[in-house]
């Protein structure tokens, strides 16, 4: 049969059930927090934390999971912006399930902690200048420009018109 997969998410401040779950369902390294319910049915339940929830499982349908396969259920240590503390207990305490993690172990939760990235932009007109926004904010221009080490997030790249040259509305 088919299967759905939920791997390295924050899922918080659901009213009802944060996740159904069920047949088919491969739950790993989710942080599942101040909720209704955390997990209602059962399902492959690995490296979560599930914490601070009315229900963190639904007993009438499922054991609690707290303490097998790596399930834990305390604080995870956020930050504002869904991120790793660094005395956070979902650091290293998550399952590889092939997205790269930072340091001897995955994470538990969205966030790898401390991961950095790079950005670079390259382009063929030596006027080009352009504007990044995002978790930093970046302005280059030229041909080539790159850079190393930021924090990982998503960022948006916005350029600045060429006289003489055309410019696509979006």
């Amino acid at each position: 049969g088919s299967k759905i997969y939920l791997y390295n998410n924050v899922i918080r401040n659901f009213i009802s059930s944060a996740v159904i779950g069920g047949s088919g369902f491969v739950v790993k390294n989710n942080i599942i927090i101040n909720s209704g319910k955390g997990i209602v049915h059962p399902c492959t339940i690995t490296n979560n934390n599930v914490w601070n929830n009315i229900h963190n499982y639904d007993l009438s349908r499922m054991s609690d999971q707290t303490g097998i396969n790596g399930n834990i259920s305390s604080d995870p240590q956020l930050n504002a912006n869904c991120t790793l503390q660094s005395s956070s207990p979902c650091r290293n305490a998550g399952t590889n399930v092939g997205i790269p993690y930072n340091e001897s172990a995955p994470d538990i939760g969205a966030k790898e902690y401390g991961a950095t990235g790079s950005l670079q932009v390259v382009s063929n007109n030596t006027g080009c200048n352009f504007s990044i926004s995002g978790p930093q904010d970046f302005t280059g221009s030229g041909t080539g420009w790159s850079i190393s080490g930021i924090p990982i997030g998503i960022y948006y790249a916005s350029f600045t018109a060429i006289s003489g040259h055309y410019t696509p509305h979006y």
